[in-house]
C-alpha cells in the first residue's frame, strides 16, 4: 500500500496580524492599569524603604564604615538583614578650585585648554560652502527609535 503525500499546510497571516480593535482596548486598559499599579507601587515601596532605612540606623548597630545593620529575627524572602548603607562622593567643585588657581597664579600649570570642534563653525564652513553637502551629510549619524506613547 503507497503512502500518501501529505501535502504541507500554509498558513498566511492577516495584513493586521488578527488585530482587532477590541484586542487593541482589552490591551490597552490592562497596560492603564497596570501603569498606575505599579507606579502606586512604586510610591508605597519608596515610602516604606524611607521607614526601613530610619528604623535599622535606630534599632540596628554601626559597622567601622558607617553602615547601619539590623538582623531579622527571620528569613522573609531569602533576606536576613538589613543594610543603610553610607555613600560618600568628593567632587571637586570647580569654582572654587579656579578661584585658588587663579589666586595662586597657577593658570599655566594647572589649566588644560582641550580642542574641542566648533558644531556651529562647521554647519557655517557647510553653508559657505567650503563643505560640500555631501560631506556634511556623511559627518551625521542617524538613529530611529519607536517610543510608545499614549494620548489623552
Amino acid at each position: 500500500m503507497a503512502t500518501k503525500k501529505k501535502t504541507p499546510r500554509v498558513v498566511r497571516r492577516s495584513t493586521t496580524g488578527g488585530v482587532t480593535d477590541t484586542s487593541i482596548v482589552t490591551w490597552f486598559r490592562e497596560f492603564a492599569g497596570l501603569k498606575d499599579q505599579i507606579k502606586q507601587l512604586s510610591s508605597r515601596e519608596s515610602e516604606i524603604k524611607d521607614r526601613l532605612k530610619d528604623a535599622v540606623e535606630q534599632r540596628g548597630y554601626e559597622d567601622n564604615d558607617g553602615n547601619f545593620w539590623f538582623e531579622l529575627p527571620e528569613e522573609i524572602g531569602g533576606y536576613s538583614k538589613l543594610k543603610k548603607e553610607k555613600r560618600s562622593r568628593e567632587v571637586l567643585n570647580q569654582e572654587r578650585a579656579m578661584e585658588l588657581v587663579r589666586k595662586k597664579g597657577l593658570e599655566r600649570k594647572c589649566i588644560k585648554m582641550v580642542p574641542q570642534l566648533d558644531e556651529d563653525a562647521l554647519a557655517a564652513a557647510n553653508y559657505e560652502k567650503k563643505i560640500s553637502d555631501k560631506e556634511f551629510e556623511a559627518l551625521i549619524d542617524k538613529t530611529t527609535t519607536w517610543a510608545f506613547v499614549p494620548k489623552a
